[in-house]
């Protein structure tokens, strides 16, 4: 979690300017209504991250992040709590930095995006990358929790081919997966009748913090 510790100390070092700040800093986490969870842009992405971070939610924080980069931290779903507990203790005031406003992005690639953020008068950049899975959920016999398999997709042009139909009055196109195979421990198969979820998907997550000198 060392840039997160670096995200917490841009919030807390920084110089407390207002009594909105003040308030803030001694009211902590904010508990009104969430904003709605959802990675299809990196404005919203960004806005999930602030949003648990103004929440004290360790949770969302970690589900805002890139595999690549929860990996660079060495922290995973299990590690979550105490590493975010420890950030805390290191560096009270940390909510403060859900409430910076969320700037224009430079989009550097398709799949990249960049965010200088003000975090109380300290600059903080995001970078942000758009990750690409296929997923696929299914009901399994006796159990209350379904079957899931999911699996990155660096490379969508492996999984499916889109070509345009000829039709006289409308735009059309074809798109035609490729086969997947996936794995069902336990079970010797999976009717088609028991899957609920089959999806490509693409979510934009953060892909590192770091605090800039001002």
């Amino acid at each position: 979690m060392r840039h997160l510790l670096t995200l917490g100390a841009a919030a807390c070092l920084s110089t407390l300017p207002g009594c909105c700040t003040l308030a803030r800093l001694f009211c902590g986490p904010d508990k009104s209504a969430w904003v709605p969870i959802d990675y299809a842009t990196p404005e919203n992405a960004l806005g999930v991250l602030l949003e648990a971070i103004r929440r004290d939610n360790p949770e969302y924080v970690y589900d805002a992040l890139s595999e690549g980069y929860r990996k660079r931290l060495g922290i995973d779903q299990n590690l979550v709590q105490l590493a975010w507990q420890r950030v805390k203790d290191a560096t009270p005031g940390i909510h403060l930095a859900g409430y910076a406003a969320i700037p224009a992005p430079t989009r550097p690639t398709d799949d990249t995006a960049v965010f200088d953020l003000d975090v109380e008068g300290r600059p903080v950049r995001v970078a942000l990358v758009r990750e690409a899975f296929f997923e696929l959920r299914y009901r399994r016999p006796r159990a209350t929790a379904p079957g899931t398999f999911r699996r990155p997709v660096p490379d969508w042009s492996t999984i499916a081919d889109v070509a345009p139909v000829p039709d006289q009055d409308l735009d059309l196109s074809r798109i035609v997966p490729a086969p997947v195979v996936f794995e069902h421990e336990g079970l010797d198969a999976v009717p088609v009748q028991a899957v609920d979820h089959v999806a490509w998907v693409r979510r934009w997550k953060v892909d590192d913090l770091q605090a800039l000198q001002p």
